[in-house]
Order: structure tokens, then sequence, then C-alpha cells
């Protein structure tokens, strides 16, 4: 009954989201509702046929978890780079600190998993933990560059990346204390409807109509910036001078 409530949930919300033209502003994120819809077919159609308990089960339910993330990473993604792209000069300096990020975290999870078992039941947690602080990293690193350089974000982004990061952070608190966190009921109600709340976020972000398209800030052209260069560079080094006297 509850994964036949959650296959129309996400049915209706890739619905909802291709009535509101969200493939526009974020593909990757419509892509991803997609690929769930199929997944969850998929996954029931394997498991009529083969059993939920046969290894062709286990293989195919990790392979669509590991698509999962990766597209939840690519969607983290798509959002700093909507809310950013607009203001050149932050994106540019935004994104190699994010891709950086999720390398330095990739790194840390291949690290973890060396001198693990070559096991899937080893693995497979430890590789969708990294992957999840992936997520979480490249998401917080995103929003904390909206909020020094005050870059407003559109409600409906802002409903999406909160259940994104809301389902990471609880999947990879799970994987990385699994052993203790089990034993309060209550933690383990919420691991397993993370998801659910997730979707639920989602349908609130797509409930009403998407706003317009913001226009992009009007920048200063190249001959503007030329000019207002010799002031800037005096302004500095006035500013170099009084401070120079002060720690005199």
């Amino acid at each position: 009954m509850h994964w036949a409530l959650i296959a129309c949930l996400e049915a209706a919300l890739l619905v909802l989201a291709l009535r509101r033209k969200l493939r526009q502003r974020l593909p990757f994120f419509v892509a991803y509702l997609a690929v769930l819809v199929l997944g969850e077919l998929g996954a029931f159609s394997i498991y009529q046929i083969v059993g939920f308990k046969s290894k062709t089960s286990f293989y195919a339910f990790w392979i669509l978890q590991g698509i999962f993330v990766l597209l939840r990473a690519a969607v983290v993604y798509e959002i700093c780079r909507s809310i950013l792209s607009p203001l050149e000069g932050v994106w540019r300096l935004a994104k190699p600190l994010l891709l950086m990020m999720g390398c330095i975290l990739l790194g840390a999870m291949l690290i973890s998993t060396r001198g693990t078992p070559l096991s899937p039941v080893k693995i497979i947690p430890l590789g969708q933990r990294g992957l999840e602080l992936i997520i979480v990293g490249l998401l917080i690193g995103g929003l904390a560059f909206c909020r020094y350089y005050r870059v407003q974000v559109e409600n409906y982004v802002a409903w999406i990346a909160l259940g994104l990061g809301i389902h990471s952070i609880i999947q990879a608190t799970d994987n990385t204390l699994l052993p203790w966190l089990n034993h309060f009921a209550l933690w383990a109600a919420l691991s397993h409807v993370s998801f659910d709340i997730a979707l639920i976020m989602w349908g609130v972000a797509l409930w009403k109509p998407l706003p317009a398209p913001r226009p992009a800030p009007i920048l200063l052209t190249s001959s503007e910036y030329q000019s207002l260069t010799p002031q800037v560079t005096a302004r500095l080094r006035s500013l170099n001078t009084r401070l120079l006297e002060m720690w005199k």
C-alpha cells in the first residue's frame, strides 16, 4: 500500500512538473522525477518475476539507488547554477569551489572504503553515504554563496533544495551511525519516511504556478569597468596606506 501511494505521488509530481514547464528551468530535476517513476515500475516488475529476495532484485535495487543519488547530486549542482549563474562573476567563483568540494568529498568516500571487504553489503552503503555527503556539501556551499552575496532564492527552488538536503542528511547519518540509530524507533521511522518528506516538499514547491523568470542584473560594460579601474585602484591604495599607519 505504501509503495503504491509513493509511486502515485511520484507520478503526480512528474505530471505537475511538466505542466509547470519546470524542464526549462531545472531539467535535471524533471529527469530525476521521470527516472523515479520508471525505476518504481522496473523494480516492481523485477520483484514480480524473480522475487524480492533474489540476487537480481538486490543488485537492481542498489543500482537504482546509485542512479538516484547521482541524479540528486546533478540536481543540486543545477540548483546552484540556476541561482548564481545570472551573477556571472559570482558563478565563476562558486563553480570551481563547488566542484573542488565535490572532489574532496568523493576522495574522502574512496578513502573510507579502503580496507573494507569486497562485499556489496559493505561497499554499497559506504558509497551511498559518500554520495549523500557530496549532495549535502554542494547544497550547503551553494546556499552559503547565496547568503554571502545576498542572492534571493525563488520560493520553489528553496523548497526543492530543502527536500533534497533533508533526505540526504538523514540518509548519510543513517548509513554512518546505522548500528546505533536503529535502536531508536523514532529515528528508524524518520529514516524510512525521509524521502516521503522530500516528496511532500517538492509538491509544495510545484503546487502554485512558477513565477516569471527574473531578468539578469544589468552589468557594467567593459569600457565602464576600465574607466572605474583607476578610481578603485586609488581607493585601495589609500585604504592600504591607512591600514599600514594603524599597524605602526
